[in-house]
């Protein structure tokens, strides 16, 4: 069922939009783009920049060739191969979108997006999904240190122990 909605351009999450008829496809890979940036993969290419050179060098000479001018064609490759890999993590996203949201969702989240307050959240969630990747990696001391002392008071209301041990 297509429903006009108005669909986002964006230029550094400067929000405009355009009418346009769109129908659940069009609008999970709106939602998608909207929120699968690029520039998450640009920065893990940059975060790995060595690795992936010896290892675009190593497949060169697998292949027996050499570029002329190796720091020109590992621009070229890098900024093809985040191209390519946005692309396929906004192409899964979309899917999920259409497997888990009912076309309504779809239109409706698409359409959200459009009004000052989906532009304002599209302008947080980079930074949020970075902080959220940062606890997921490094939170785990933190996270110990929280849960202990419930897992004791837990423990303890449950009437078991910590016994001590010979080490």
């Amino acid at each position: 069922m297509n429903r006009s909605i108005r669909m986002l351009s964006s230029l550094v999450l400067g929000l405009v939009g355009t009418s346009v008829e769109a129908g659940p496809e069009e609008d999970a890979a709106e939602i998608a783009r909207l929120l699968v940036g690029q520039d998450r993969f640009d920065r893990i290419l940059e975060e790995n920049d060595e690795n992936l050179r010896q290892l675009l060098s190593r497949g060169l000479v697998q292949r027996g060739v050499a570029a002329s001018n190796f720091n020109a064609f590992y621009a070229i490759y890098a900024e093809e191969f985040s191209k390519a890999w946005t692309g396929l993590a906004r192409d899964s996203a979309a899917r999920y979108l259409l497997e888990e949201l009912d076309p309504e969702n779809l239109a409706a989240i698409a359409a959200f997006y459009q009004t000052a307050d989906g532009a304002a959240l599209l302008r947080v969630v980079p930074g949020l999904s970075s902080r959220v990747a940062k606890i997921a990696q490094n939170g785990s001391r933190e996270a110990e240190a929280r849960a202990f002392p419930r897992v004791l008071d837990r423990a303890t209301a449950m009437g078991l122990s910590l016994d001590p041990i010979d080490i």
